[in-house]
């Protein structure tokens, strides 16, 4: 068992200040990734022993580690190099396929393929963390939140994998997009004899914002207040803090639920299906986009076009596209004179993975300002030909 917590303000003195207080229990399922591509790899050793391994993967920094580490080998002796990618999700993370393939390999001297069925895909891949939630929220009756409570239980299966951070994590996003002053979030992740789980797109997130946010429906509810009114009046600002007290200096959480608000009211009533109920919900969450390292490579040629290159794996998101219109745009310059070349662990700038909505982010910034350093160097180097100022 692996338990965590986070504790903010003074919780059982907040609910006691409450007019209103709201509890239950929400639990979510185990979901598989369900890419189009399963995952698969192909390993091939050359006459010095040296390991290639072409691999379909969210980074090829951590396949050459992490296969490395399991074989007992020199990181140097792995080589590998990305594949284009049929989904991900995080699901294309942490493979254990890789391993075997290039065990294999090894010991064979002969290039090994190794490809799952969908079934085995099912069997031995990583699924979304099964979660119990309890959870807990009181209000003033003018529908200022006082304080949550909040417990949360995750499956972990038979190996601790990502268990750790998803749960976390998972706590660390409990307390929603929200002012709430008085908070307390403990979790356990728990081993089992199942499947093991780890990534999956929001990584404990949706298990606690699906609880939270259900919970807040049930708040405006018992309160007589409008749900959208209710996470507008305790929306958080730029200038608080989030959950653990990470600033935040920028937040339009407000404007953004107005404005939906406002769409919906000036959309058409909908069609009445017979033997139907249909309405629109609203809901709020928060996320992380900016973890971890990662670094741009930009080079110019001879002609005057460039190479670009990163360690960004794209998984069909549409990273290699955003990447080169980045640096583009920087050189005002045409797309078609922007070469980007294939993730590879022994040319590639290094790149923690494609995940967490982190690419954009933080490779198009590491893109950004290797480029703006590219550019002023050649307006120095123009000017100093030129003998002129920039």
């Amino acid at each position: 068992v692996f338990e965590s917590s986070i504790i903010e303000g003074d919780v059982d003195r907040a609910f006691g200040e409450c007019d209103v207080v709201v509890e239950g229990t929400f639990e979510t399922q185990a979901q598989h990734h369900v890419y189009l591509e399963t995952n698969g790899c192909v390993a091939d050793v050359d006459a010095s022993g040296r390991i290639t391994l072409h691999v379909t993967c969210q980074s090829v920094h951590h396949v050459q580690q992490r296969v490395a580490e399991e074989l007992g080998e020199p990181m140097a002796r792995i080589r590998a190099i990305a594949t284009r990618v049929g989904g991900g999700f995080g699901g294309k993370h942490a493979s254990g396929i890789h391993s075997i393939a290039a065990w294999l390999a090894r010991a064979a001297r002969r290039p090994v393929k190794l490809v799952l069925s969908r079934m085995q895909d099912f069997e031995i891949q990583r699924s979304r963390h099964p979660a119990r939630i309890w959870i807990r929220t009181g209000a003033r009756r003018d529908g200022t939140i006082l304080a949550r409570d909040v417990r949360i239980t995750t499956d972990g299966g038979a190996y601790a994998d990502e268990s750790p951070p998803v749960l976390a994590f998972a706590l660390l996003m409990s307390r929603g997009p929200y002012r709430i002053a008085h908070v307390r979030a403990t979790g356990r992740a728990v081993y089992t004899n199942k499947l093991r789980a780890g990534s999956f797109r929001g990584f404990g997130n949706p298990q606690a914002s699906f609880a939270a946010e259900s919970q807040i429906d049930e708040l405006a509810a018992a309160l007589g207040i409008d749900p959208v009114a209710l996470r507008l009046q305790n929306a958080m600002r730029p200038g608080d803090t989030a959950f653990g007290g990470q600033p935040v200096a920028s937040c339009v959480l407000r404007a953004c639920l107005e404005r939906v608000r406002d769409a919906q009211r000036a959309a058409p009533p909908l069609p009445v299906l017979p033997g139907r109920r249909r309405g629109i919900g609203f809901a709020a969450m928060s996320h992380v986009s900016g973890l971890m390292g990662t670094a741009a490579a930009v080079q110019l040629r001879t002609d005057g076009s460039i190479a670009l290159s990163t360690g960004c794996v794209d998984l069909g998101q549409g990273a290699d596209t955003t990447m080169v219109q980045i640096c583009a745009d920087a050189l005002a310059l045409p797309v078609e004179r922007v070469g980007y070349a294939p993730q590879d662990s022994d040319s590639s700038p290094y790149n923690w993975k494609t995940a967490g909505s982190r690419s954009t982010y933080m490779t198009g910034r590491a893109v950004a300002v290797a480029t703006v350093e590219l550019r002023d160097r050649l307006f120095d180097h123009a000017a100093e030909l030129l003998e002129c100022a920039r």
